[in-house]
């Protein structure tokens, strides 16, 4: 089994990809990907492949340790095309 298998398994991530798993000292740093193309609006559910905002630098989140090591995960997200939804 591969290390980011395995890792996804153990923190149960579903909805992305791991493309990556580094150990440093003290930390755990898993970079994802979103497995789908389409962005989702949480409000309204409307789905499309249109993108107006993309950072240039990945959002980051704190999971649960890792045995003493803390977990770290980070994506790259962008916003959907909705104007009215603010």
């Amino acid at each position: 089994m591969r290390a980011t298998s395995l890792v996804k398994q153990i923190l149960g991530l579903k909805g992305v990809v791991v493309s990556e798993v580094s150990l440093s000292e003290g930390e755990v740093r898993v970079n994802l990907k979103l497995s789908r193309a389409k962005l989702l609006c949480p409000k309204c559910k409307y789905s499309t492949m249109s993108c107006y905002d993309t950072k240039t630098v990945d959002s980051r989140w704190r999971h649960l340790n890792m045995g003493v090591r803390q977990t770290w995960l980070s994506c790259s997200l962008g916003d959907s095309n909705l104007q009215d939804m603010g």
